[in-house]
């Protein structure tokens, strides 16, 4: 059951997920929009969201750069499990799994030089979906704590020269299932990959400058990430991130593509008497990487 949904850490939006919702949202150079409505329901009865989220530069990053990133396709709500124990105002264990979880994407983008050159970073404003644990169970907590859905974006772009632009669209997609299990000190993070697919990839990068210099555009889709927050504090977190990325490498005019999906995770901060240490890593991750002739 949605019961928050925060952009930027304000609360813009409070009931159930209505049938259609858009944002839209404008910041520095770039425009962004995100959009989704129910699609029904999986054979399994959880919801399924169709979605759309871009990122368009409006002046470019000082007039430099120009851009528009995108990414469409089917999202389904996890089916989530929780079981907690607390003892003496403490918590002794806490358990949760997010199963069946379906993402399909096709990532597309086209970007081009306009006079100056430049190299830009663009950020999507963070969007949290929480759902309280109370949700998931008929029993009272007395401690707030929420599963946070989030999807974001990371951009790169560097287009230094009169004639540099880049394009691709690959369409990726993944089936999976994660949990965390925190006993006493101790936190365990699990990940496991039913299916996964990378389709076709239909990329171009290029310089056809006299002096040729490098090209570069990476993007990430966070999509989603998936934390368990409480008391208004992330404890541990997964994403499932998809990233497009071209390149080309000179002198050589090696140009390269890589499309990747992969599954991070992380536990910090420090709750309830519990050493929670800081960690990150990569549980899981697939790439598929197309290069010419020049590469290396």
């Amino acid at each position: 059951m949605l019961n928050k949904l925060i952009i930027d850490d304000k609360e813009l939006y409070y009931d159930h997920i209505q049938n259609e919702f858009t944002f839209e949202y404008e910041f520095y150079h770039s425009k962004y929009k995100i959009w989704f409505k129910k699609k029904g329901e999986s054979p399994s009865g959880l919801l399924e969201l169709q979605v759309n989220f871009s990122i368009e530069t409006v002046d470019g990053a000082g007039g430099k750069v120009t851009a528009i990133f995108g990414a469409k396709g089917l999202l389904r709500i996890p089916h989530q499990s929780a079981e907690i124990k607390i003892e003496n105002n403490s918590l002794t264990k806490f358990e949760t799994n997010n199963k069946v979880l379906l993402c399909n994407l096709t990532l597309e983008y086209v970007c081009q030089f306009s006079p100056g050159g430049g190299t830009t970073t663009i950020e999507f404003p963070n969007l949290t979906m929480k759902i309280p644990v109370q949700a998931l169970t008929s029993l009272p907590i007395p401690i707030p704590i929420y599963i946070n859905i989030g999807l974001g974006f990371n951009t790169y772009l560097n287009l230094p020269s009169l004639t540099s632009w880049a394009s691709a669209k690959v369409n990726m997609q993944y089936n999976s299932q994660s949990g965390f299990k925190i006993t006493g000190p101790s936190v365990e993070l699990g990940a496991k990959v039913n299916n996964q697919e990378i389709g076709d990839v239909i990329w171009e990068v290029g310089d056809m400058s006299l002096a040729p210099v490098g090209v570069e555009v990476r993007h990430d889709v966070f999509v989603p990430r998936i934390a368990i927050e409480m008391i208004g504090q992330e404890i541990a977190w997964f994403s499932g991130v998809m990233s497009s990325r071209s390149k080309l490498i000179v002198p050589s005019l090696c140009k390269a593509q890589l499309a990747q999906i992969r599954i991070d995770g992380g536990v910090r901060l420090s709750l309830f008497n519990l050493d929670l240490y800081d960690k990150s890593e990569v549980i899981w991750e697939t790439s598929r990487m197309i290069k010419t002739k020049e590469c290396p």
